[in-house]
């Protein structure tokens, strides 16, 4: 009888720690920063907190050639390339000259949302935008 109990602790030890293990695994993974493909894809946003005729849009990131490109298109048709593009520690960052002036944008990605912020010179604004669906943008 002794052979049978001390095998069901081993057994439960083993277990234990076969558990912990993996929830260890899992916390390691659920902080890993975003890299660069977790960005990839199209966008929408929309900011009340910018002027009229920017508040609202799309933006696509794509690779090329290993590197993050990218183009953002307001609602009102107006395009401009994305520039400086990098990702570094889970933060996306960005630039794009806009009427003579050139703003960035700082951003993270959770959960198919990107949340930062855009420095402007008339000063920051909250930026938020939702990754646009395979099914949405078929029916565009």
């Amino acid at each position: 009888m002794n052979g049978i109990n001390l095998n069901n602790k081993k057994m439960k030890k083993l277990a234990l720690l076969l558990m912990a293990g993996l929830f260890l695994v899992a916390q390691v993974y659920a902080s890993t920063p975003a890299d660069q493909k977790d960005f990839v894809g199209k966008w929408k946003f929309d900011n009340p907190h910018a002027p009229y005729n920017y508040q609202q849009g799309t933006f696509d990131l794509h690779e090329n050639e290993g590197a993050l490109v990218g183009a953002l298109k307001f609602s009102d048709g107006y395009a401009v390339d994305l520039q400086d593009l990098n990702v570094k520690e889970g933060i996306l960052t960005f630039g794009m000259n806009i009427e003579s002036y050139y703003i960035t944008v700082s951003t993270t990605v959770e959960d198919e949302k990107l949340k930062g912020t855009v420095v402007t010179p008339d000063g920051d604004m909250p930026f938020e935008a939702v990754k646009v669906t395979k099914e949405e943008q078929d029916q565009e």
